[in-house]
């Protein structure tokens, strides 16, 4: 009977202090969080051009590839043309052009296959009373990526993107 407590015991010991996975909206929190303490010390810092430029081009792999591609092709217009903006001219994931210091992750709600996480810009330890930027987040092949993200005006980034592309080509 001793044996069969000490068997029991050792193959149940180890399951015990096992922590419990994260839940997914959990999961999408520490992603976009994390994404959010390491960007916006660089947005802060970033002296000339596009701070989001940074963003996106070190992190690709946080970047869904439809997202990331209409980056980069803004970004590319914005390049050539040095004399007026064609481009975006605002930070697109802090939705600022003067950022705070920092933004936390304060509400995450599932939608479809997507997360919505809120983000606000923190003075001390309070957060701003709107959102600043709402992130949408998928989960794809277990890696988290950041799919859009929506601006307090209605806007997000997509279709700002789309409408900025569109402002730029020939008029015919």
């Amino acid at each position: 009977m001793k044996l069969i407590g000490l068997v029991t015991t050792a193959i149940l010991i180890p399951f015990t202090g096992m922590a419990a996975a994260p839940s997914e909206t959990e999961s999408a929190r520490k992603f976009v969080q994390g994404f959010y303490d390491w960007y916006t010390p660089h947005a802060l810092s970033h002296k000339s051009g596009a701070a989001w430029d940074l963003g996106h081009t070190s992190k690709k792999s946080a970047f869904a590839p439809s997202l990331l591609s209409a980056l980069n092709e803004d970004l590319k217009a914005s390049k050539k043309v040095k004399d007026e903006i064609v481009g975006l001219d605002f930070d697109p994931f802090l939705s600022s052009q003067d950022p705070v210091s920092h933004y936390s992750v304060t509400k995450v709600e599932k939608r479809g296959q997507a997360y919505l996480a809120s983000i606000n810009g923190m003075t001390g330890s309070k957060p701003s009373a709107k959102e600043d930027v709402i992130a949408r987040v998928e989960k794809v092949k277990g890696t988290w990526r950041f799919t859009n993200f929506m601006y307090p005006s209605g806007e997000n980034l997509l279709g700002v993107l789309a409408k900025l592309k569109k402002d730029r080509a020939p008029h015919k």
